[in-house]
């Protein structure tokens, strides 16, 4: 397993990030995709946005710089390796860590996109341990609170 990145380690350890909701980005073209993720977190204190195109994802990470961002590579109007280019050459979103979710299963897939500059790579279909697993990396994932 790789370890967190320096940077991903620095918003663990940030105070904001023990107090704070917080929030993920899926940038999927696949609506089917979103929701998943969306049903997966819905019972945890995460804040989920979602984005369906490689260009809204890259507004939506420098508008919100969100704790770590999820995204696809085989995406219309900026695909996964754009997004991870340009959001690593933007100093408000360098930092924030970067999971690929990919149906892609080519030999290499991994180290490629770890060169781009994500932190790790997710085969769908997706499954929650491991999406929670990876995300923990990164932020802490509580149970929502109930309801007095």
């Amino acid at each position: 397993m790789r370890k967190p990145t320096e940077a991903a380690t620095a918003v663990l350890d940030h105070p904001a990030a023990r107090t704070q909701t917080p929030v993920v980005l899926c940038i999927d073209d696949d609506p089917q995709v979103v929701e998943v993720v969306r049903d997966y977190l819905d019972r945890y204190d995460v804040k989920l946005l979602s984005a369906y195109f490689g260009a809204q994802g890259i507004w939506l990470a420098a508008i919100h710089q969100p704790d770590v961002i999820i995204t696809d590579l085989r995406m219309p109007q900026g695909d996964g390796a754009t997004v991870i280019e340009t959001l690593r050459h933007n100093a408000k979103t360098a930092a924030i860590p970067i999971v690929v979710l990919t149906g892609r299963t080519d030999p290499g897939i991994e180290g490629r996109v770890r060169h781009l500059g994500a932190e790790n790579c997710l085969h769908k279909p997706l499954h929650v341990y491991d999406l929670l697993a990876e995300l923990r990396r990164y932020i802490e994932v509580r149970p929502k609170p109930q309801d007095e």
